[in-house]
């Protein structure tokens, strides 16, 4: 039991473990539909992208000058043959 306040109102509540059952869920799925990854740390950025509520995009898209820095269009892709 625990002692809660709201709204200047005191109540005594249970505590549940629900909200830490559901956490435990999503990981042990998320790690079912990875069928084994190798990476550990592939695997915890995966997890953790995915429970982002509001994620942000911090970096700003490149110009197009920046990304074709000479102005030229860039050719077509011609595979080296040895």
């Amino acid at each position: 039991m625990i002692k809660r306040f709201c709204k200047g109102n005191e109540y005594v509540s249970r505590l549940s473990n629900g909200p830490m059952e559901a956490l435990n869920r999503i990981v042990k799925d998320q790690k079912r539909y990875a069928h084994g990854y190798r990476n550990f740390d592939h695997m915890r950025n995966r997890f953790l992208f995915s429970q982002r509520l509001n994620a942000r995009i911090l970096a700003l898209p490149k110009t197009k000058e920046e990304v074709t820095p000479s102005g030229l269009p860039r050719g077509p892709y011609k595979k080296k043959t040895d």
